[in-house]
């Protein structure tokens, strides 16, 4: 994403259960629902975000039962829930 909106009410998976990345360049990542990031055993997910923002106003999870990375180079990254959850259960990683 190199700029706008990206508005979901919908939760958000990245890396379900194969292989996911987003890369965030610059604008605003708005999600209602949860995002998780490697989702389901074996799967791994990737997030980025270079510049912008990204708001998630339920629950940020990053290695649910996969693998997962959120890697915040810049930008704006707020969890309205206060939740945010690393390597969630067994097999799930997250950095």
């Amino acid at each position: 994403m190199s700029g706008g909106t990206f508005t979901t009410g919908a939760s958000t998976n990245i890396g379900l259960s194969g292989t996911g990345t987003f890369d965030q360049q610059a604008g605003a990542v708005s999600i209602i629902g949860a995002t998780i990031i490697g989702s389901k055993t074996g799967s791994i997910g990737r997030y980025t975000i270079a510049s912008g923002s990204f708001t998630d106003s339920n629950k940020l999870t990053i290695g649910s039962q996969g693998a997962g990375t959120f890697d915040q180079k810049n930008g704006t990254v707020s969890i309205s829930s206060n939740s945010l959850v690393i390597g969630a259960s067994a097999g799930g990683s997250g950095t």
